[in-house]
């Protein structure tokens, strides 16, 4: 059988197979390289690093300032606060926290059941009056909270924080399906690609 007679047609598999494995090889490889070299190298006296290592302190910036200003900012955390309740235990716990230290500093020579229900009368008067301390006291913890705990800071500071690899390995194991779909999606551009140069081969033939 003469298999000459298939040659001008070898193109049309070998060159879609190359250009694929070209094509998938090239996404891996990009893909890694958005974490890799973790320190700057130089490669022909031009320094090189990574695209997240090399700009993460600026999107670690970034990422803490659009939490703060859109996903977590303390107004959503004051909306959510149930501070009824939390007022309510506070006052409570305040309350049993004053009748305990008041029956301590009471002389043992006053008769015990007298002791107790004057420290008892002042906790009653904690109860009321705790409220509308509470109440008032409520802007200065705002304004206090609001501008001594920098939420943006906190988060930028975690992210640069982060050890490279184990951020590289969390991405990757988070975003393994569509990093995967790329690689493939590199792979079939590139087949593509070499069976349309297969066929313009073919065509000027």
């Amino acid at each position: 059988m003469d298999w000459s007679i298939y040659a001008p047609y070898v193109p049309l598999i070998f060159m879609p197979l190359v250009g694929g494995f070209i094509g998938w090889v090239t996404n891996m490889i990009a893909i890694r390289l958005l974490f890799r070299p973790y320190e700057p190298i130089s490669i022909l006296g031009i320094p090189f690093q990574g695209v997240i290592p090399k700009r993460r302190a600026q999107m670690a910036q970034q990422i803490g300032s659009i939490v703060a200003q859109q996903l977590l900012s303390w107004e959503d955390l004051f909306t959510k606060f149930d501070k009824n309740k939390f007022y309510q235990d506070l006052t409570i716990q305040a309350a049993e926290a004053v009748e305990k230290r008041v029956l301590e500093k009471i002389p043992s020579i006053v008769p015990h059941s007298f002791a107790k229900n004057i420290a008892h009368g002042i906790g009653d008067m904690v109860i009321k009056e705790a409220p509308k301390f509470i109440a008032d006291m409520e802007g200065n913890i705002k304004d206090k909270l609001t501008n001594e705990i920098d939420i943006a800071a906190i988060i930028t500071e975690k992210i640069n924080g982060f050890d490279m690899a184990y951020l590289e390995q969390l991405t990757l194991e988070l975003a393994h399906k569509e990093l995967r779909t790329l690689e493939i999606l590199g792979g079939v551009l590139g087949a593509v690609i070499g069976l349309f140069q297969a066929g313009l081969i073919l065509f000027i033939k």
